[in-house]
């Protein structure tokens, strides 16, 4: 799990691993943001950096959460087998995890 911490240690944001990972055609994404951070964002980039696909964007969430990608782009078509990055940023915080796509 990935945590990024305040300056009093108190979790501040987590993003889980995915599962399954490697994915097939969907995969689940795990995370928590706390009160003090808002206005989430989710972001896949491949590779090279391009971003993929934004799927969750939010105003205002606190809480536990999942999002499912179906490994799609923002296009809608599907991505290609390889290794992608999901981004959360949420207030000051940001924590990126890798994923592998293997169909």
């Amino acid at each position: 799990v990935g945590v990024a911490e305040n300056n009093e240690s108190t979790p501040v944001v987590t993003l889980s691993q995915n599962y399954p990972n490697p994915m097939r055609n969907s995969t689940t994404i795990f995370y928590f943001i706390p009160n003090e951070a808002k206005n989430s964002r989710i972001n896949i980039y491949d590779i090279s950096g391009r971003l993929v696909r934004t799927i969750k964007k939010t105003g205002k969430e606190v809480g536990y959460h999942r999002v499912v990608w179906d490994g799609q782009d923002n296009s809608g078509k599907k991505v290609a087998n390889g290794v992608y990055f999901y981004k959360i940023k949420a207030g000051d915080y940001t924590i990126t995890r890798k994923m592998i796509v293997v169909r």
